[in-house]
């Protein structure tokens, strides 16, 4: 009988389905039994923690009626006062008025009631001193409460909060889906490997000024390797300024009657400037090696079908089928080997059309694998749809999904923790479910493709040295992990390219030369000529921004740590910066 372990592997390869009748539920129960374990270690008392935040709640309901009582009363002292100073000018206006009129009742009746005022608003004023009196007294009991009571909920939750300064994320993918297996760093043995064995050629990120990893997680499926990784990028584009100037004048014309009259003129002249602005991106991908179609490479860009509806996508696999049996006819008169599938509906909602290799394509595209890929790409419910771009470049497999640019990749090492249990419990779930359904269908239209996941790599012989302990990849994700602030030049005012090379390595020590980029701004002012309707040009005012380049070179020392040593939380000091496996800083 097979275990259900199997059963699931066989299942994976209908990824929109099992997602929905397997993996969502199984990851829903791994991550809240992970949770309830943590808290039995924690031995944290729940039912106190509740009592406390139901009194926390309580005590900011008081408070914040308390704090409108006092803004209250505060808007009824700013109103007396005015009432005073508007009597005391009434009364002194009516004084003076009696001086040179004879019209004595009514200046009389307004002192009577400007003194009437004057009583009131001092009355006012001193019940509102009193009232408020009392109320910045129960506002400084409230506040004494709610440190007390905030400080009793940490206490509560800290030894809980200890333990969820580490992200489960990966470790929980793997408990859900065993195939997937996750790294504790992306070492340079995992790179050599994807460089040697797979071809994946880095040289275009190393030597490219423009763009650094702020994210990247690598691991492998039945020893074929693969990594998820966030990447910011720059790119020098332009802005448009605009500007304005109103104008005036005067001429003079005859009215009806043949009297001459001077008529007034405005006008606002608009002008604008176009100038070198930086723009920044971010774009977050998977990449993956198998030797499987080893000679193919094809694209396919996302079209969206899935937020179209079915006749729209009928007419669009029509459309399509024409276009790919135009390029089948084309490509036998030239002697081309492209051929479109008999599957209309797969080769025209995945449109590889620049496939290289036909009979490789088909290997990995079996009839299975395209009804999977058309579940995914016209999915309206579950996942993502078709959101993903997929490159293919030999042994070398790009995914890049949308929707992994929305998911926080890295979370900050607090994320997690609270004084509220009931939050925190939920803010753990509901992460850990996110992130496993956007890494899900991430690598959905890997799973799709059973070979992919049945092919186990043959064994590979590593070097005996590297130049570095962990990849280049890792070593820019730490360094944007650093604080910004001891990297960044110091007139920088925009986002900092961060990029790193190798200076030593020993002692399982990567150390680094960081140069970190990016812009100084200064506010410039130029004039533009518009010629106006009073027939006389102008200068216009464009204020624009201009962006110069500056820089800072830094040294990072990166630490790798060893199986059995403390962990990175307690050796996060010195200046030394935790992120999980390794820790960094600063060198002095």
């Amino acid at each position: 009988m097979e275990s259900s372990e199997t059963q699931h592997m066989q299942e994976i390869y209908s990824p929109v389905r099992s997602y929905e009748s397997i993996y969502k539920q199984l990851h829903h129960e791994n991550t809240n039994s992970l949770f309830k374990d943590l808290v039995k270690k924690s031995q944290i008392d729940i039912e106190a923690n509740r009592a406390t935040n139901k009194q926390i709640d309580e005590n900011n309901g008081r408070t914040a009626g308390n704090n409108k009582s006092i803004r209250n009363q505060k808007g009824l002292k700013t109103f007396a006062i005015v009432l005073l100073v508007v009597a005391v000018a009434a009364i002194i206006y009516s004084a003076v008025q009696l001086q040179s009129t004879y019209q004595t009742a009514s200046y009389i009746g307004i002192i009577v009631i400007g003194i009437a005022f004057i009583v009131l608003s001092i009355f006012l004023i001193k019940k509102t001193k009193e009232k408020l009196s009392k109320l910045h007294s129960i506002e400084d009991k409230l506040l004494e409460k709610s440190k007390k009571l905030h400080g009793e909920a940490e206490e509560q939750m800290r030894q809980l909060n200890n333990l969820l300064y580490e992200n489960y994320n990966t470790e929980l993918f793997t408990k859900t889906i065993p195939l997937v297996e996750f790294d504790k760093v992306f070492d340079s043995k995992r790179l050599d490997y994807m460089k040697s064995k797979f071809g994946l050629d880095t040289s275009d990120h190393e030597k490219n000024m423009e763009q650094s990893t702020l994210y990247v997680q690598s691991g492998e499926i039945k020893g074929n390797p693969f990594f998820i990784r966030e990447n910011i990028k720059h790119t020098m584009g332009s802005k448009r300024y605009e500007g304005s100037l109103t104008i005036h004048w005067t001429t003079t014309e005859k009215d009806s009657s043949g009297n001459r009259r001077t008529v007034n003129h405005s006008q606002t002249l608009h002008a604008d400037v176009v100038k070198p602005c930086p723009f920044y991106s971010t774009t977050s991908h998977l990449v993956y090696g198998n030797e499987i179609g080893d000679r193919l490479s094809f694209s396919r860009q996302p079209a969206y079908i899935h937020e179209l509806k079915e006749r729209k996508i009928e007419k669009e696999v029509k459309k399509k089928s024409k276009e790919l049996q135009k390029l089948t006819e084309k490509s036998t008169k030239n002697g081309g080997t492209f051929t479109a599938l008999a599957n209309n509906e797969f080769d025209a909602l995945f449109y590889a059309k620049d496939r290289n290799n036909e009979s490789q394509f088909r290997l990995l595209f079996t009839p299975l694998a395209q009804q999977e890929l058309i579940k995914i790409i016209k999915d309206k419910e579950v996942g993502f749809g078709d959101d993903f771009t997929f490159l293919k470049r030999n042994m070398i497999n790009y995914i890049y999904p949308e929707h992994l640019d929305k998911l926080n990749l890295q979370v900050q090492k607090d994320y997690f923790i609270g004084i509220d249990y009931d939050k925190v419990e939920k803010n753990f779930n509901d992460y850990h479910n996110k992130y496993f359904k956007h890494i899900f269908f991430s690598f959905a239209p890997l799973f799709a493709v059973p070979l992919y996941t049945q092919h186990q790599t043959q064994e590979y012989i590593y070097k005996d040295l590297y130049d570095s302990y962990i990849s280049f990849y890792e070593h820019e994700m730490v360094a944007n992990g650093l604080n910004i602030n001891d990297l960044k030049p110091t007139d920088s005012n925009t986002h900092n390219i961060v990029k790193t090379s190798l200076a030593k390595s020993q002692e399982n020590v990567d150390t680094l030369n960081v140069l970190a980029w990016g812009y100084k701004t200064n506010e410039r002012l130029e004039y533009v000529s518009k010629f106006g309707n009073d027939g006389r040009w102008h200068k216009v005012p464009v204020y624009w921004t201009e962006y110069t380049s500056v820089e800072k070179k830094s040294t990072i020392e990166v630490k790798i740590l060893n199986k059995g040593e403390a962990n990175a939380e307690k050796q996060a000091t010195d200046n030394w910066s935790d992120f999980g496996n390794i820790i960094a800083r600063v060198a002095k």
